[in-house]
């Protein structure tokens, strides 16, 4: 069940999650031991253990309840900016979901660079509602689009900053 809760498509995350799952586990087997081994050699209730534990568990639950809500957004719009058109491997993917969140996925040779936060659209014109946005993605997206009917993407009010192309 935890697996439905992760994407592993980016190389370089997937290889970092393997290491840090794998240490984590062994890190919470010792902990359990050495409590428990406590416990059992002061020869003491073991209430306070099973509270540490209880307290885990619901940690973890609502660890994977958070990311299966996260990946079960329905998406509104997807977008995708390219500093060359011509390359489908490194660019910016965009998602607009329903509930008024963004989702900007920088990929570039098997690795990738996510921003979240919030927009608006009101009469035509996209407003990404993060003022590092530029910042964050190096001058290829910018915080406000309206959108051309004639080419049917979005266009940055300044200039310097490429169309937002839809994705099906």
């Amino acid at each position: 069940m935890y697996f439905n809760t992760r994407v592993y498509d980016d190389f370089t995350a997937s290889n970092k999650n393997i290491y840090i799952l794998s240490i984590l586990i062994i890190l919470i087997a010792v902990n359990i031991i050495v409590l428990y081994y406590l416990d059992y050699k002061r020869k003491i209730s073991r209430n306070y253990t099973h509270f540490v534990l209880i307290t885990l568990s619901i940690l973890f639950g609502l660890h994977i309840y958070k990311n299966v809500i996260h990946y079960e957004k329905k998406v509104s719009a997807q977008f995708y900016v390219s500093p060359n058109f011509q390359e489908n491997y490194l660019g910016y993917n965009i998602k607009l979901n329903e509930d008024s969140t963004f989702e900007i996925n920088e990929y570039w040779h098997g690795e990738s660079e996510h921003y979240f936060g919030k927009y608006s659209i009101v009469a035509d014109t996209l407003r990404i509602l993060d003022e590092k946005i530029e910042k964050k993605t190096d001058n290829q997206i910018t915080f406000k689009y309206f959108y051309d009917k004639k080419n049917h993407n979005y266009k940055s009010v300044e200039q310097g900053f490429l169309p937002l192309k839809f994705q099906k």
